[in-house]
């Protein structure tokens, strides 16, 4: 995509420029009805030991994790991240 790596070139610490985009793909897929999946997988990671590591999500939180990739996959389509690039 080219708006997005022009987002990442414009920005010498290109962490704000992918934080911007992960944001605003969570916002949007959780406004369109994916919020319950992501409370329900944010809640289990927050019981693993070790919230950061793979097998949180594979493993311990795999169906809460699955359920909502399910749902952030169907309304992604409808999501523009057009909000990161207000300065291009």
């Amino acid at each position: 995509e080219p708006c997005v790596d022009a987002c990442f070139a414009m920005d010498p610490a290109s962490e704000a420029c992918s934080e911007c985009l992960d944001d605003a793909f969570l916002a949007c897929v959780n406004t369109a009805g994916c919020q319950a999946d992501y409370d329900a997988l944010e809640c289990c990671v927050n019981s693993c030991a070790d919230p950061d590591s793979d097998a949180c999500y594979t493993v311990t939180c795999a169906a809460q994790s699955a359920a909502y990739d399910t749902c952030a996959t169907a309304k992604e389509d409808n999501c523009d991240d057009a909000v990161c690039y207000k300065t291009m």
